[in-house]
Formats: structure tokens, C-alpha cells, sequence
């Protein structure tokens, strides 16, 4: 399936993508495939969303919010995890770093660009259930 993703600067990016739609294909993923051509790439729906009264996201559309990881799956390796003191209260969670991650897209603005942070910050935070947007 072609998907185009423009940015907030008018950068279309084209791809073409699988849907994982079943249980099964979103517990496989992609994680048994040997190789796959510079911009192919998989979707998991997250229907989980609605459930929670996020209308808003869930679907690569105009009006959605959708968090998008281009990820270079010949390059993709995971770091171990470590322990990270940044929570309020100096509270302690787990961090892990990863290496072929392309880029991150937020709200349609790159955030990340092979491992670093642009700086740009668009997402904000939730506060209540959040209705689907206007068809256009």
C-alpha cells in the first residue's frame, strides 16, 4: 500500500507499507523478515486509542495525531538497558538506546533524526478524552 507522509514544512516523504491488522501479524512484525527495500515498511494500527477516548489517533490521516518511526531494519540494533534517575523526585526508570532509527515524526514535524533529537517538541500532553477530527 503507497503511503506519502508530508511534514509540517511541506516535505513529502513516500513509503509503501503493509497493514498489520491481525493479533498475529502485530506479535510477528517484522521481526522474521531477512531484509526489506529502503522505504517499505509495516503499520500497526493502535485501535487501543479508541478505547481509551483518544478518537484522535490510531489512523494516518489529515487531522490525526499519529507518532511515526522510520526505522533502517539492516542497521537496527538495540543497546542494553539502563537506569535513568529523570522522573520527578528523582524516581528511576529503564532507558534504551537504539541504533537504525531513521527518524521520528511527531504530529507531522521530524523530531528525530538518526538518533538525535531536532529539538522540536510538538506533541503536548493529554488531558481527557480527545474526539476524532472533522472529516475534510
Amino acid at each position: 500500500m503507497p503511503l506519502t507522509i508530508t511534514t509540517a514544512a511541506g516535505q513529502a516523504h513516500h513509503f509503501v507499507v503493509e497493514v498489520a491488522r491481525t493479533p498475529e501479524e502485530h506479535a510477528n512484525g517484522l521481526m522474521h523478515r531477512q531484509s526489506m527495500p529502503a522505504d517499505h515498511g509495516m503499520i500497526f494500527p493502535y485501535e487501543p486509542a479508541q478505547t481509551v477516548g483518544l478518537g484522535d489517533r490510531g489512523l494516518l490521516k489529515p487531522g490525526y495525531k499519529a507518532d511515526v518511526n522510520v526505522i533502517d531494519m539492516e542497521r537496527l540494533h538495540l543497546h542494553a538497558p539502563h537506569a535513568t534517575y529523570n522522573l520527578p523526585a528523582g524516581g528511576r526508570r529503564l532507558s534504551q538506546r537504539a541504533d537504525g532509527y531513521e527518524a521520528t515524526i511527531v504530529s507531522g514535524v521530524v523530531t528525530y533524526r538518526n538518533g538525535v533529537a531536532t529539538g522540536a517538541l510538538p506533541g503536548r500532553l493529554i488531558r481527557g478524552a480527545r474526539a476524532a477530527p472533522a472529516a475534510a
